[in-house]
């Protein structure tokens, strides 16, 4: 996943733009009535008249995260927010229609999409089994499916997802190339892990800002400083907390300037060179110990609402690490070659059928332009 949250306007005007776009491709857009195709976390685009399968999973920003309720079923109602949120009104018409043509495969392939998107993989999984052998046959879809599965089974690809993924290499594929992207984690603490929000659920609008937020950003790029600012917008007294001699040394100083006159006008504090150590519950509210990477013993405590983290992406590698030892090239790549030239995937594996790469941040949490570059190296080199 490469994409990055700058503003939450231009997250859901991108989001919405997806939806319109799915919608569109697949065929379901009418005049007379709203798109209800959700924005996906994964898109996937497969490129087969190049001999090569692009499996791209990117996240969405800005989705509505909070419409489905967790453990809910594929039958279950999803209701529209209070104040006609179009986006939510959308799904809700997504699960109409859904109820009303229970034979749409590619309805529900959407609904699945939706579950992926909000991390309800059970619930997704529960979608793909009703879709069934209605599922489209082609390799996007099959690609999902699998990784959908696996990630239901905590990264077990025996079974179904095994047999899709044969599916999909029965195509005969040259290359397949896995952008994955990555899921948000908290910064490593001593303990209370469980107690941090993640920023994406601020931005996703699944979990509200409190009265009272400390902010801990040890990425240092956009994601933060957009939860930051979204935080300070809605009222709350914030802390943005960095373990950096400056906050978001990863953004240019041209984006500082907006974000410090946002942080100015809404009262918000910034605290430099201090790290987030551990998170505990005290009554109805949180105490978040921070240090000191130059003071050893110097601590100190915050108490808060709520305490949010920003500590980048996990790759989601369970595919790439699935299509591994069927690969010839056993995923690697020789880089000293890519910088110089010559043929820059290894031949580990004489039995393979097929090269396999990873780009962005199925690699590593890096950002968008990260993946771009990945994916032009590696383009003109295939």
């Amino acid at each position: 996943m490469a994409l990055r949250r700058e503003t939450r306007c231009a997250c859901r005007t991108q989001a919405r733009d997806e939806i319109e776009r799915r919608a569109l491709r697949e065929g379901h857009a009418t005049p007379d009535s709203p798109d209800t195709r959700p924005a996906p976390r994964w898109a996937l685009a497969v490129a087969l008249g190049l001999g090569a399968i692009s499996i791209g999973l990117y996240a969405a920003l800005g989705t509505p995260a909070a419409l489905v309720p967790a453990h809910a079923g594929p039958d279950a109602a999803m209701p529209a927010r209070a104040g006609g949120d179009p986006m939510a009104e959308r799904l809700a018409g997504l699960i109409q229609h859904l109820q009303a043509h229970p034979d749409d495969a590619a309805g529900w392939v959407t609904l699945a999409h939706t579950y992926a998107t909000l991390g309800e993989f059970a619930g997704g999984a529960a979608t793909w089994a009703r879709i069934g052998d209605r599922a489209p046959q082609d390799p996007d879809v099959l690609a999902e499916w699998a990784d959908l599965l696996a990630t239901a089974a905590d990264g077990d690809f025996s079974g179904e997802p095994d047999r899709l993924i044969g599916q999909l290499l029965a195509l005969a594929p040259d290359v397949v190339v896995v952008a994955t992207g990555g899921v948000p984690q908290n910064p490593p603490l001593d303990a209370g892990s469980d107690l941090v929000t993640s920023s994406w659920d601020i931005m996703a609008g699944s979990a509200k800002p409190a009265e009272t937020v400390l902010l801990y950003d040890d990425n240092g790029g956009h994601q933060g400083m957009g939860a930051a600012e979204l935080i300070a917008n809605a009222g709350s007294r914030l802390e943005l907390v960095s373990p950096e001699r400056f906050f978001a040394p990863e953004m240019g100083g041209m984006n500082h300037v907006p974000y410090m006159r946002a942080f100015h006008e809404k009262g918000v504090t910034v605290t430099i060179n201090t790290r987030l150590l551990a998170v505990r519950r005290e009554g109805n509210r949180l105490v978040a110990t921070l240090g000191s990477d130059f003071a050893e013993g110097w601590r100190a405590e915050r108490r808060v609402d709520q305490v949010v983290g920003e500590h980048g992406t996990l790759p989601l590698d369970d595919l790439y690490l699935a299509l591994k030892p069927l690969s010839r090239n056993g995923g690697a790549i020789d880089y000293e070659r890519l910088v110089k030239g010559g043929d820059i995937f290894p031949q580990r594996n004489p039995d393979g059928s097929f090269l396999v790469l990873r780009i962005g941040d199925a690699v590593a949490s890096r950002n968008i332009h990260a993946a771009i570059y990945d994916g032009m190296r590696f383009g003109i080199r295939i």
